[in-house]
């Protein structure tokens, strides 16, 4: 087996941005399978972290003086070009050692020894790391006081992040993460995913990294949510746990598990924080919520609903102090748009499912409010899928829950509109205020009319309708009236 030439893994430790994913993958199999090259990029690993943690102190007098003094040795200038090479490396060399040897700081100790053990031939023909030493003690380092990370972002699988100041604290490679940042989602195979979170989870003053990654075969993969330290050390990982079939039917459509979305709640009585993973099986179903242990990543407790989920939010709908989840997308089993009010306290089990998809490894959930949305009548004529769902939820500062539901057709129309679908209003409690249509609703109820394909317009008699046809469950089977499920308002009573 051929090693790593010296100077590519060298520039793969301290540069890996200068590399394509093709190479990051190739260079990191190799060091998996090559002790040699694997115990060299320790050490530079090492070296360089030592030089970078060294490199965030004042400068002393000591230091100052050291400085000068290579400042006085013409040795150390740059050599011409067509002089002895090799003599004036050993030159250099020779000068360190002397004046370095007796200084005993740590740095020196690791610079000296990577001279002598591993020196970097430079273009001009003097030792790179000797000329390097020289360059980080002329300059005054910028001196980063504030190591709490407060923004991350990645691109080309390299992380790097920052303070609230925008000094960058540190950087890593994070092969199999894409290119995204902490503050927002990005869109990924067809739905909005989360890839980075920044919170601190222990209390204790320094913000943790939370994050997942995008490939099933990577250093960091797809179902695995990875907590790094403020220094960016690997406290733990977690995977999603046991997963289970919806009935018979559902085993056809088990495949590989992603984390699409990471949440954190504080619970209100210790005021700690509250770690919640949003998992699905591709493509989209099942999908599994389910909270991990802030300390060690181990799995505490899942909720299964058998469909896509598009999103998971949090808020004090009924403002007691404690914090509900709120989850929205699809229900397959009943080809319907739904929302899930959670107790983060009582998420065992799973989702309203028809007799098909009955799965028996688990109980039935007890979830807050659990909600089916109609068809429209628009759907009913022109839908390319059997099932609506949910675009997006937002959760408005009186507590108000405005759901934005897309139903997909198929019908040709001279703008090609396609996007059509309600928007709906609901109260904490999940009674519906009001629904509207949305733009592409209008154009397309308006266009129909206008061609003798609708006999009336649908709006507002027709979302009244709909209005009405929200399905509620109590625990036992749907309604059509606002209802808590009483399952769960049983558990909620023997609460203390």
């Amino acid at each position: 087996m051929e090693h790593i030439e010296k100077n590519i893994l060298e520039k793969y430790i301290i540069s890996r941005e200068d590399f394509t994913h093709v190479e990051l993958t190739d260079i990191s199999t190799h060091l998996e399978q090559c002790a040699y090259c694997k115990d060299h990029a320790e050490k530079l690993t090492a070296f360089y972290n030592g030089v970078e943690k060294e490199s965030q102190t004042e400068p002393t007098e000591r230091d100052k003086a050291f400085a000068d003094k290579l400042l006085e040795r013409k040795r150390l200038a740059l050599p011409e070009k067509k002089l002895a090479l090799q003599e004036r490396v050993d030159n250099a060399l020779s000068t360190f050692v002397e004046i370095i040897e007796p200084y005993q700081r740590p740095l020196m100790q690791r610079i000296v020894r990577y001279i002598r053990i591993h020196p970097v031939r430079f273009v001009g023909g003097t030792s790179f790391a000797a000329f390097a030493i020289v360059l980080a003690f002329l300059a005054i380092p910028k001196i980063v006081k504030d190591n709490n990370p407060a923004f991350a972002k990645v691109k080309d699988y390299v992380l790097r992040v920052y303070n609230k100041n925008a000094d960058e604290i540190w950087s890593k490679t994070v092969i199999g993460v894409p290119d995204c940042s902490s503050e927002n989602k990005i869109e990924s195979e067809g739905e909005m995913k989360r890839f980075i979170l920044i919170r601190d989870l222990d209390s204790d003053g320094k913000n943790e990294l939370i994050l997942t990654g995008k490939l099933q075969d990577a250093e960091y993969t797809c179902d695995t949510l990875y907590c790094l330290n403020n220094d960016g050390r690997l406290r733990w990982k977690a995977g999603t746990g046991n997963w289970i079939y919806f009935g018979e039917a559902g085993k056809s459509h088990q495949g590989n598990v992603y984390i699409s979305d990471f949440c954190t709640i504080t619970q209100r009585i210790s005021n700690k924080l509250r770690l919640y993973i949003l998992a699905s099986v591709h493509q989209f179903s099942p999908v599994k919520l389910l909270e991990v242990d802030i300390d060690d990543g181990k799995v505490l407790h899942g909720y299964f609903n058998r469909g896509g989920t598009s999103t998971v939010d949090h808020s004090d709908l009924n403002k007691d102090g404690n914090e509900e989840i709120i989850l929205a997308g699809i229900n397959d089993a009943y080809n319907r748009a739904y929302i899930a009010v959670l107790d983060p306290d009582n998420i065992d089990g799973h989702a309203p499912v028809t007799l098909q998809f009955q799965p028996t490894e688990i109980k039935k959930a007890e979830e807050k409010y659990y909600l089916l949305f109609p068809l429209s009548k628009l759907h009913e004529l022109y839908g390319q899928v059997s099932y609506n769902g949910v675009k997006s939820l937002e959760i408005l500062k009186d507590g108000k829950i405005r759901v934005y539901i897309n139903e997909i057709l198929q019908i040709n129309t001279p703008e090609n509109i396609k996007d059509v679908g309600e928007v709906y209003l609901f109260r904490p409690d999940l009674e519906v205020v009001a629904i509207a249509p949305n733009d592409h609703f209008i154009k397309l109820n308006d266009y129909l009319l206008k061609h003798g394909k609708l006999k009336k317009s649908l709006i507002p008699e027709h979302l009244e309708k709909l209005k009405k046809s929200l399905l509620y469950w109590n625990g036992e089977k749907f309604v059509n009236i606002p209802t808590m499920n009483k399952k769960y308002i049983e558990v909620a009573m023997k609460l203390p």
